[in-house]
């Protein structure tokens, strides 16, 4: 309930999109494969974890164990790529 309001804000993920949108633009207009989609968004996903995602905002620094178990029941591996 601490971070209900900012988790059902779409301006997070709708900021992913855009992400995405960019690294596709950079790409050539398109992916080669499924796996260099997976690549480049893991380096990017990588890149945000070690810098701006590195100090989580407080509020969801102490649920953060609760919403990593929610996610993880809610989607699973697909096509063998685990979700970390």
């Amino acid at each position: 309930m601490e971070v209900r309001s900012r988790v059902k804000s779409t301006n997070a993920s709708e900021n992913l999109h855009k992400e995405l949108e960019k690294i596709r633009i950079n790409t050539g207009g398109y992916f080669q494969s499924r796996e260099v989609l997976y690549a480049k968004w893991q380096i990017y996903l990588r890149r945000l974890k070690e810098r701006r995602w590195l100090k989580p905002e407080p509020k969801f620094k102490n649920v953060l164990g609760e919403l990593h178990r929610l996610f993880r029941s809610v989607y699973k591996a697909e096509e063998g790529h685990e979700v970390n």
